[in-house]
């Protein structure tokens, strides 16, 4: 498993959206058929995809 964590100064939301996650998708372009899934974590309680292969989750399921 590898892991890339990304934080802004300070920065928490309860919520994820498409533009939380323009870093990983980059990151995506990068990598190709080699990435498999990403993570997003928030402080919110809701899991949803939000795309294919990208997950937002609450930090509390750590």
């Amino acid at each position: 498993m590898d892991r890339i964590s990304s934080q802004r100064d300070g920065y928490s939301t309860t919520s994820t959206s498409r533009s939380d996650t323009a870093g990983l998708r980059r990151f995506i372009e990068r990598l190709g058929d080699r990435f498999l899934r990403g993570v997003v974590l928030n402080t919110g309680t809701e899991i949803g995809p939000i795309a294919a292969n990208i997950h937002a989750l609450p930090v509390s399921t750590l």
